[in-house]
């Protein structure tokens, strides 16, 4: 056969562009056919699959058909052409590495995962190399343990080589330089071994001291002023510090013979290294901690390690405090009060229906849609109660309210009694004229004159469920009306038990909510009920003190009694006040206006304590001004908030590295017409492969810890309210950044 010549259409000019299709995939080349040169074939060797180094495995990216741009490199006459598929695009680097600098913060995406480090595309077509050893502060074993395929990280440039396309990035130069993020290398347990409960120095019997001077450590003022006028009272010098920094330096200068220290406070140093500090410089001091927040074994074991004396828990009383001095004073041995905190509330504390009603409301939207199919005029799933045999109706199409009224009791003795409890399937034409006995109370619904009805095929069988669809009068059902509900009642049996699991996890979530709700408000109302039983018992002394030299009382002795009194009447306010939060939250109501900053604001601040001393997370709100109101239940956006909240101190404190922070920011729209909340934390940062299952339900990141219900219901009760929720933006080991979007109230 004579080779092409030069102006045969399949010969191949270099520099030519061709399209073509994959014939065949190697791990070392792609072959390619090509109809605009006579179906020739040509080859693609794997360094001129794509500019990156180094280049991807063919397997891995080409299926034979698929439709490629080439460039003809040589035709040799004879057999396969040279073909480039890379050179048929610009080469990245001679359109960007100009511009590439060192020193330069850029972003990319995860491509390629090596023993040695991972490559990042840039650019399309350029690639950085990160090394192992540059990926993080700490030590990493295998690199999957941070980064996965497709992850999005922000890097430093370190190493540009245009001429040679070599581009290397940092990204623990880039944590480097984030002020809130700290080469720590990784979160260490607080001991390494058990203490040695022998090792434990306690005063002899024979040691009696006095406690003379006593500082006071609290940043809660109804607490700490009424604790040091009864140490006053009782004949003790006392002092009060606000917070654990300054008490410390107190605690310092002078020795103290005891220190009555909280435990949590909303600042980076907390209670226990502020007591630490002291007894490192007076190790004679009695140290006494104060606390109305649960405290595990660990946080028992720290105490102890570091010299604790004792530990009072909010809320107490005069006598309490009184006696634990007297017994410190004796040198009595005090161990620990490790008694376990009250058990969190197991009562329910939503309303059932309502929780229910919101679970289930999508069956609706499906329900509508099955009608539709077989053309019936209404639709109904209704429930019978096996025990009470009360019918409810889950969800409905073309019934009316009144109607519903009307009927409801009646209905257990009707054909929903007969399809629920025998089990049969109903398929009744004329029901006035052939079936009016059978069919009485079940008019009292709503008129019609044919029925298709069925039970739904879920697993729980306490409550049994059917689904009823009716035609009204003079109409009666297509031939194949009864295929297409068979159909539709299997797709609605596993709808059913969707919702009803919705249902569980709604209630669930916000059973925890309730539990984490009381451990901040029994710390917060702890300090106060103790601060006012202490302040009553000084303003009783004092009135009994006034009563007898009451001719000689000063006018300023008078005025300190109206303000104590005044004081005890703002404290009392105020636990009344959490009390009523705590109320709200957990009852659902109608949807109203709500205020977002007002519900954010609340939020952050019942979830300080908790950031600041489990997490050792800093928690704060930057809150948009004069944003408009939305529409919906303040509680559910509350829920959602925590969850989110929650969820970004989990993912921070994930981290191996010490500290963090998690700001919640609200603002409007460019638009207006809508609202958002973002969530963000600087910590570890999601893979992007499993973003979009992060909303699922039962979905968790957190191997046998999470539920997989936060995210979950927070979606739903976004949703509710119109809006959306979903993650703006996650960089590895920079953080993450939820969002929730909510439409506002029109004409505000």
């Amino acid at each position: 056969m004579p080779a092409p010549t030069s102006s045969d259409r399949s010969v191949g000019r270099p520099g030519q562009l061709v399209v073509g299709f994959v014939a065949r995939v190697r791990p070392y080349a792609i072959t390619v056919r090509l109809p605009e040169l006579g179906d020739r074939l040509g080859v693609v060797r794997r360094r001129e699959l794509a500019w990156e180094a180094p280049a991807p495995d063919p397997t891995e990216v080409y299926h034979e058909g698929d439709q490629v741009n080439v460039l003809v490199l040589h035709d040799p006459g004879a057999g396969l052409l040279e073909l480039s598929l890379r050179r048929a695009v610009a080469d990245p680097w001679e359109k960007w590495g100009p511009d590439l600098r060192v020193g330069q913060v850029v972003r990319g995406s995860v491509v390629t995962l090596r023993e040695y480090g991972a490559f990042i595309e840039i650019k399309p077509g350029l690639h950085a190399l990160l090394p192992l050893e540059d990926i993080a502060p700490w030590r990493i074993d295998k690199i999957e343990d941070v980064i996965w395929l497709d992850d999005l990280v922000e890097v430093l440039i370190t190493r540009v080589d245009v001429s040679r396309h070599r581009l290397q990035v940092s990204l623990r130069a880039r944590l480097d330089q984030l002020p809130s993020s700290q080469a720590a290398g990784g979160k260490q347990p607080l001991l390494d071994t058990a203490p040695d409960v022998s090792a434990k120095a306690v005063l002899p019997q024979s040691d009696a001291r006095v406690i003379r001077n006593v500082l006071v450590v609290d940043d809660d003022d109804s607490l700490r002023e009424p604790i040091v006028a009864l140490l006053s009272r009782t004949g003790r010098e006392a002092r009060g510090a606000a917070n654990p920094e300054s008490g410390a330096v107190l605690g310092i200068e002078r020795r103290y013979d005891a220190v009555l220290m909280d435990v949590h406070f909303s600042t980076a140093t907390d209670g226990v290294e502020a007591g630490r500090r002291i007894l490192a410089e007076h190790p004679s001091t009695l140290l006494v901690f104060m606390t109305g927040l649960p405290m595990t074994e660990e946080d028992f074991d720290r105490l102890w390690e570091i010299g604790a004396a004792e530990v009072i828990r909010k809320p107490f009383t005069e006598n309490d405090l009184l006696e634990l001095l007297t017994r410190l004073e004796r040198g009595e041995v005090l161990p620990l009060n490790r008694t376990s905190s009250p058990s969190q509330p197991t009562a329910h504390l939503a309303q059932e229906a309502v929780t229910t009603t919101a679970a289930y409301a999508r069956l609706d939207v499906e329900l509508a849609d099955v009608c539709r199919r077989v053309e019936a005029d209404a639709a109904a799933i209704f429930k019978l109660d096996l025990q009470t045999r009360e019918v409810t109706r889950l969800a409905s199409v073309g019934l009316s309210a009144e109607g519903w009224q009307r009927s409801h009791s009646l209905l257990a003795k009707s054909p929903i009694g007969d399809v629920i409890l025998g089990q049969e399937v109903i398929e009744h034409r004329n029901v006035k004229s052939r079936w009016l006995g059978k069919y009485t109370n079940l008019l009292t619904l709503l008129d019609f004159d044919a029925c298709i009805a069925m039970p739904l095929p879920i697993e729980e069988r306490s409550l049994e469920h059917a689904l009823f669809l009716f035609w009204g009068p003079g109409r009666t059902y297509p031939l194949a009306a009864m295929q297409q509900a068979q159909r539709a009642a299997a797709h609605l049996g596993v709808a059913l038990e969707r919702a009803g699991w919705e249902a569980k996890a709604i209630q669930s979530q916000r059973l925890s909510l309730a539990g984490r709700l009381s451990v901040v408000i029994a710390h917060e109302t702890g300090g106060k009920l103790s601060g006012m039983e202490i302040r009553l018992a000084n303003l009783n002394a004092a009135v009994q003190s006034l009563a007898a030299n009451w001719q000689t009382a000063s006018p300023d002795r008078v005025a300190h009694l109206q303000s104590e009194v005044a004081a005890l009447r703002a404290d009392m306010a105020e636990v009344l006040g959490r009390v009523g939060e705590f109320q709200s939250l957990m009852q659902s109501t109608e949807p109203n206006l709500i205020d977002v900053n007002a519900v954010v604001r609340r939020t952050v601040y019942n979830l300080q304590s908790l950031a600041l001393n489990r997490y050792k997370v800093t928690l704060r709100a930057e809150l948009g001004e004069g944003l408009p109101q939305c529409l919906g239940e303040a509680a559910k956006l509350d829920h959602a908030c925590q969850n989110l909240i929650l969820n970004a101190l989990q993912w921070v404190h994930r981290k191996p590295a010490t500290g963090g922070t998690v700001v919640v920011r609200t603002g409007l729209a460019g638009n207006r017409r809508r609202l958002w909340i973002r969530v963000h934390d600087d910590g570890c940062g999601i893979h992007q492969r499993l973003l979009p299952r992060l909303f699922e339900f039962g979905f968790t990141t957190r191997k046998n810890e999470g539920t997989g219900l936060g995210l979950y219901v927070t979606r739903l009760f976004v949703e509710q309210m119109g809006g959306s929720v979903g993650v703006e933006e996650s960089l590895i080991l920079i953080g993450t950044t939820f969002c929730i979007d909510l439409p506002v109230v029109k004409g505000r």
